[in-house]
């Protein structure tokens, strides 16, 4: 089983250079402004775009932006030029560039940049780009009262937000007005793992062993977990926080404000709001850390039971079954009413809670009927943007309030959590997996799904679903991330190639195919191994067919009966029936040259290779130039499955830390996640899959051709 060689990356590095993109400005008449000569036969074109919807005033100083189609990935040091005014908003248009005649097409960028340049330049993404192009054309309905029609572009631009500089680390104004940079974290009361936290442009997840998974928009790394498990956790537009099983804190994401430094003590549940942070002490207490312009990180004193921040302020249950809100009272959000009450959820500019009973009661904001909720017992709820979802007592899911986005239609079927972001929702079905529906922008309502096994390459990764389709994500320079449609049972990957089985048996290949390594025989199948340039797998009647490049003698297989097969660079070894291993082809540092003995199971990686012995332990052979032959020993452990990369390898063991690797670590591919339990490892040239318990994908090491730490 190949996992990697440097080889492609510089045939593919050469075949698809291009001239760099331009890097000029304009001014608001058309005019170049500055910047490097564009490439030959590249053209650059000054345009005006059309300005943002009126109506959003952004906190903090004025902003230059730059967007439009190939903006240049790096932009240009040093002062941006004055442009022209946008109406209505505190921005300026400096440039826009239009696609190249040549080269490849990039994607559209946007540069945001504070107009006193002390801020960093911040680059956008397309999703963002077409969510403005979006927000101009479905601008909020107007009314007549200027408050709620503030309100509502507060949560109506709830995803659009940080196209329009707010995504920065500037401050709000400090102020009680409702203009201001709106955003809203989903504050669901999550109940043990797995669960779900809506955020506005991206969410997170925890399995039911506490890890930690996360999608959608990775700007200031909210989507990117730590490692360890957690208990609870809840989402914000900008920062992350959850609770260990050691009732510490950790929060990742923008820190602005100190949202994301949680102080030290004992938490038992934790709530992100916009900028703040508030947490329930093990004590009963109630401490909130971040932004304190409104009041919001400043909680009453007493014993609670639940809290929940929302935009500007937070609401708590108390010992008695009372509520307490703090901090923006501008739409009565902070004035709760009397009861006795199980659970408080703070939206925007509203809140709403269950009561004993199971019935439902909010106050604040009503501009779309968020704070109009349904008759009926329910056991769970979240309050998003301008929207809000419940549970019944029989996991049905019922919402309310704005449904532009489809955020309040909620699929059929029954759910054991569910959690309310800024324009979707996402819930937690009964087997564990999760769901969302609403807006997409950002990938926000795109959670990762299971797998029942994975597959590494060069710089690509497959998964195989529950259903049997497949999914691959990274480098898909010569489409070896593009799979046929269908149903497989089996992936392996090479270089720049990958192949799967189907249910039939038969054998689908996709990518490079220069060699013809991506030209299968007919005939059943059942097991694969891809190499470099070559590929092989073990027929039905146990014999060994090679395809592809034969430089070596890598595709003529020696005679007998297999299980299984691995290939790598120039060589191949296969697991016969009675145990032992053979090699043919290149033997470079005996990569050929396989131990004698019975063996359950075999790797290949680029120059090296490993089995597994029937009393578990492991022998590897080859180069060992970065240590890939030298796995650990003397520990109290056994190895049960093992995957061999370019120059690293890794392992499933048991009575260990769950994944053992050794070579090289050179962009930490060798560094698993810790504190986690795994079913499966697969290892590439510069980073490292695993499949947890529940079937989630977690990857490490270099991620940089697009490839998810949690795909």
């Amino acid at each position: 089983m190949w996992r990697g060689s440097s080889s492609p990356a510089t045939s593919t590095t050469a075949s698809r250079a291009t001239a760099s993109p331009s890097r000029r400005s304009c001014d608001s008449g058309g005019r170049v402004l500055h910047g490097e000569q564009p490439a030959e036969r590249s053209t650059f074109t000054c345009r005006r775009l059309p300005p943002r919807p009126p109506g959003l005033r952004l906190a903090g100083p004025l902003k230059k932006i730059v967007w439009g189609l190939n903006i240049a990935p790096s932009p240009p040091s040093g002062a941006l030029p004055n442009g022209e005014d946008i109406p209505g908003t505190r921005s300026q248009v400096i440039a826009a560039q239009r696609r190249s005649r040549v080269g490849p097409a990039m994607p559209r960028r946007v540069w945001e940049r504070d107009s006193d340049e002390s801020g960093p330049v911040r680059i956008l993404s397309d999703k963002r780009y077409r969510m403005m192009q979006h927000r101009r054309s479905h601008p909020p309905r107007s009314v007549s009262n200027s408050s709620t029609s503030q309100a509502r572009w507060a949560w109506a631009l709830l995803a659009a937000l940080p196209l329009f500089g707010c995504t920065g680390t500037e401050s709000p104004e400090p102020s009680a007005s409702k203009d201001k940079d709106f955003s809203i974290a989903s504050q669901a009361l999550l109940q043990s793992p797995p669960s779900v936290s809506a955020g506005v442009v991206h969410g997170c997840g925890l399995t039911d062993s506490g890890l930690a998974i996360c999608w959608g928009n990775n700007d200031d790394g909210k989507a990117t977990p730590p490692d360890g498990a957690f208990t609870q956790l809840s989402a914000g537009r900008h920062h992350v926080c959850g609770v260990r099983p050691d009732s510490s804190v950790v929060c990742w994401g923008l820190d602005s404000h100190g949202q994301s430094t949680p102080p030290t003590g004992s938490f038992t549940q934790v709530s992100v709001g916009e900028r703040f942070s508030c947490g329930l002490k093990a004590d009963a207490s109630l401490e909130c850390w971040g932004n304190n312009d409104e009041g919001q990180a400043t909680p009453p004193t007493g014993s609670f039971t639940q809290v929940s921040a929302g935009l500007f302020h937070a609401c708590a249950v108390t010992a008695s079954g009372g509520l307490a809100c703090w901090g923006n009272d501008s739409s009565g959000q902070s004035t709760p009413p009397s009861g006795s009450f199980t659970q408080v959820s703070a939206g925007t500019f509203n809140a709403c809670a269950v009561t004993t009973s199971g019935t439902l009661t909010c106050w604040g904001d009503d501009s779309y009927g968020q704070s109009t909720p349904p008759s009926g017992t329910f056991t769970q709820l979240s309050v998003g943007g301008a929207h809000a979802c419940a549970l019944s007592d029989t996991g049905t899911p019922t919402c309310w309030g704005d449904n532009f986005a489809g955020q309040g239609s909620p699929p059929a079927g029954t759910f054991r959590q569910v959690s309310a972001g800024g324009a979707n929702t996402c819930a937690v079905t009964l087997a564990g997996d999760f769901t969302c529906w609403g807006s997409d922008f950002e990938g926000e309502s795109s959670p990762p799904r299971r797998y029942q096994a994975l597959a590494t390459g060069y710089m690509h990764s497959c998964g195989l679903h529950l259903d049997g389709t497949v999914a691959c994500f990274g480098d898909d320079s010569y489409n070896q991330a593009s799979p046929p449609p269908g149903t497989f049972t089996l992936l392996e990957l090479g270089a720049v190639h990958s192949c799967g089985l189907q249910v039939d048996g038969s054998v689908a290949c996709w990518g490079l195919d220069h060699l013809g390594q991506s030209t299968p025989p007919t005939g059943a199948f059942t097991a694969l191994g891809l190499g470099e340039w070559h590929s092989c797998g073990v027929r039905a009647d146990g014999t060994v067919a090679c395809w592809g490049d034969n430089a070596n003698g890598e595709s003529s297989p020696p005679t007998g009966t297999f299980t299984r097969v691995g290939a790598g660079s120039g060589f191949t070894c296969g697991l016969r029936t009675d145990g032992s291993v053979s090699c043919w082809g290149r033997d470079f540092a005996g990569s050929s040259t396989a131990p004698t003995g019975v063996f359950s199971q075999l790797t290949v990686g680029d120059t090296f290779a490993c089995v597994v012995t029937a009393d578990g332990g492991i022998s590897c052979w080859g180069s060992n130039m970065s240590g890939q032959t030298s796995p650990p020993v003397g520990l109290p452990i056994q190895f049960l499955q093992v995957s061999a990369g370019a120059s690293h390898a890794c392992a499933i063991v048991s009575g260990g830390p769950g994944i053992e690797c050794w070579g090289s670590d050179y962009s930490n591919q060798a560094s698993p996640p810790w504190g986690q339990e795994f079913t499966q490892v697969s290892s590439g040239a510069s980073h490292t899959c695993a499949l947890t318990t529940r079937g989630f994908a977690r990857c490490w090491g270099d991620l940089s051709a697009g490839i998810p730490s949690s795909p």
